[in-house]
């Protein structure tokens, strides 16, 4: 594997880590002032599950809740590279 790409491999995992540990739960944090809390024992735990779960069923909207971290910081590194060149 080129340096490039496992470089590149290793942001995007610290990324999604970051997502799964800092934007999960600061959306659950935030949910629950706005919106009350969740479901009837509503705990961090049960909503992460619950995330989980619709994660592994293939949810395209939890998955693109996911990704947009992701997604927002990758088109925000290549803008910054294509500035570079210009």
């Amino acid at each position: 594997m080129g340096k490039f790409i496992k470089r590149e491999a290793i942001i995007a995992g610290c990324i999604l880590l970051a997502t799964i540990v800092l934007v999960f739960p600061a959306a659950y944090f935030a949910g629950t002032k706005t919106f009350g809390p969740f479901g009837d024992n509503g705990t961090l735990g049960r909503w992460l599950g619950s995330l989980f779960g619709e994660l592994a069923a293939g949810s395209p909207a939890i998955w693109f809740f996911t990704l947009s971290p992701l997604l927002a910081i990758t088109v925000l590194r290549a803008g910054i590279a294509l500035a570079r060149k210009i």
